[in-house]
């Protein structure tokens, strides 16, 4: 819902003269609360897929337990990057917007077909984080050529913290109850 919400923001943002600083300052805030969201619930479903698995779903799937760990990190960079990628296109840059999808895209390809071929469903996982890696890595690198950005590495490093180390007390409770 957040993500929905970066693209109207930013374009309105973008008819000021000074909207360079306050879209710089708007994304910072952005990145901070996807990822205040992202982090704990793909920490969660990394930490605990069996049950959830058997929740929502059949024992048969079990098998996919492996893969949860790869797509929730693929979820948390595309996400971030997702906040780039729609301000690209707030900002009128419809070539650069295009162009980073279409060769993520080409990298995903080019990644999945033989990591599919080779390692089955985790490869496909890889191919997912790789292009989640790229798709994020192109979209940043292209933002900031256009406004000087200021990630919050600090704010950030600190919900990376907590969440590992309430994901960690959850993680020894669950133990100790099985």
């Amino acid at each position: 819902v957040l993500l929905q919400a970066i693209f109207p923001v930013s374009s309105e943002l973008t008819a000021n003269p000074k909207y360079k600083i306050t879209l710089a300052k708007t994304i910072s805030y952005f990145l901070r609360y996807i990822l205040l969201i992202t982090a704990p619930m793909a920490t969660i479903l990394a930490l605990f897929s069996k049950p959830l698995i058997l929740t929502f779903s059949r024992p048969e799937y079990l098998g996919s337990v492996s893969l949860f760990p790869i797509l929730a990190t693929a979820s948390i960079v595309f996400s971030l990057g997702s906040i780039f990628y729609q301000t690209l296109f707030a900002l009128k840059q419809t070539k650069s917007y295009r162009n980073i999808m279409i060769f993520s895209t080409i990298i995903f390809l080019s990644a999945s077909i033989p990591l599919t071929y080779i390692f089955s469903e985790l490869g496909m996982a890889f191919s997912v984080l790789i292009f989640s890696i790229f798709y994020s890595a192109l979209s940043y690198l292209t933002i900031r050529k256009l406004i000087k950005i200021s990630i919050p590495i600090l704010s950030l490093t600190k919900i990376i913290v907590s969440t590992i180390i309430s994901m960690a007390i959850l993680y020894l409770l669950d133990q100790i109850n099985s």
